[in-house]
């Protein structure tokens, strides 16, 4: 319960989608679900942001 909590807080996510996320990934794949569910949900999130800027990708 506390490890939602603290990845919430570090990665600004709303508390109640990393919960969300830890339990339907645990339901679904179980501890292995757990392990990989937080670096899934940023992967999914950094790649809907990127179709939102129309796969804008900034050359440094």
């Amino acid at each position: 319960v506390i490890s939602p909590l603290v990845y919430s807080k570090r990665n600004k996510i709303d508390p109640l989608w990393s919960l969300f996320t830890f339990f339907a990934a645990s339901n679904l794949f179980g501890f292995v679900g757990i392990l990989i569910s937080m670096p899934l949900y940023f992967s999914i999130r950094e790649v809907l942001a990127l179709k939102a800027n129309n796969w804008v990708i900034a050359n440094d």
